[in-house]
């Protein structure tokens, strides 16, 4: 309104002419005082120049957004490849680890069957005519068979138990602990009714964890005087809930101050060499078994372990590894 104020001013006074831009349109007129003398009068052009430099910038933004765009693109791909990197090799470390876990395992499970084939050989004389031979002879290479088949076994599924003896099983592992350990005396107790396995439990793992549950509880009283005999007893029994091992020795006990460390990888007690497979290979197997490990030591009077397993599990895999620790306790109880 103002522009056209002024458009309509009168003609005899000297101006020049104008556009004058509001916004995108242009109001032209004749002429309009300008106020200023003739030589200082300027036509205005500014809208044109104005709309080319916002233009000219918009499309300057433009470029800078979509190089910065592709710049973070590229960062983030490099970042993702370097993570599925670091990924892919984090999980091939485990899978070595594991593989030499189970290699280490595998080594430390035959070494008594094949001390007992030692004795067995280097006995003078050695009858193999002798039926007892024979059978303690097959019953320790199908053993060793067994263990050295499981190196090829990436997920070893539980072995069949139909047609599983545990009493027989359980008879022979303590003729090859005799030969193994000539100077104490095993004892086997099994229940009138027979123990039998339950379905979760893969035969050959849990051998090998009794195995060296005996092993641990002979070890134990290698070191004793002559004040007492050595002694190892082995007792199962099973009825309808469950099935309970225990292995009894009356060995030099475990100290107090190393109770909470028992069953670590790697840590042994009172053994030259050891490595803390045998105990930290059942505490795994615990979850898979839904059962209780509970052992129970006086110092210097001996160790009583008692394996509880479920005939079929009674608790859901989640709950299983949620109760992982109460799963293994060891408890600790002052000499009288």
């Amino acid at each position: 309104m103002r522009a056209q104020a002024l458009l309509n001013l009168k003609p005899n006074i000297p101006t020049q002419f104008v556009e004058i831009h509001t916004g995108r349109s242009i109001l032209k007129g004749n002429t309009f005082q300008t106020g200023r003398p003739p030589e200082f009068s300027q036509e205005i052009h500014s809208g044109p120049i104005l709309l080319g430099k916002i233009e000219l910038l918009e499309r300057e933004s433009t470029e800078v957004i979509i190089k910065f765009v592709m710049v973070c693109a590229i960062l983030f791909l490099i970042h993702t490849i370097a993570y599925l990197n670091r990924m892919k090799a984090e999980a091939l470390r485990k899978l070595t680890e594991l593989r030499i876990k189970r290699l280490r395992q595998i080594s430390h499970d035959i070494k008594s069957p094949l001390s007992a084939l030692d004795v067995l050989v280097g006995t003078e004389p050695c009858d193999f005519r002798d039926l007892d031979n024979q059978t303690i002879l097959q019953e320790t290479c199908d053993r060793l068979r067994k263990i050295i088949h499981s190196i090829d076994a990436d997920h070893e599924a539980p072995g069949h138990t139909e047609g599983f003896n545990l009493h027989d099983a359980l008879d022979s592992l303590l003729s090859e602990k005799k030969l193994n350990f000539p100077g104490i005396q095993f004892q086997f107790k099994d229940s009138e009714t027979r123990s039998c396995l339950p379905s979760q439990v893969d035969p050959t793992k849990l051998l090998r964890s009794v195995s060296n549950l005996l092993n641990n509880a002979a070890e134990s009283t290698q070191s004793l005087s002559f004040e007492r005999d050595p002694v190892v007893k082995l007792e199962s029994e099973s009825n309808k809930r469950s099935l309970t091992i225990k292995v009894t020795d009356n060995g030099t006990g475990i100290p107090k101050a190393i109770t909470t460390r028992i069953g670590d990888y790697r840590y042994s007690h009172g053994k030259r060499g050891g490595s803390g497979l045998g105990l930290s290979s059942l505490k795994e197997n615990l979850i898979k078994w839904d059962a209780f490990l509970t052992i129970i030591t006086t110092e210097h009077e001996g160790t009583t372990v008692h394996l509880n397993i479920p005939h079929g599990p009674r608790h859901p895999i989640l709950t299983r590894i949620w109760m992982k620790n109460k799963r293994f306790s060891v408890v600790f109880v002052p000499s009288k």
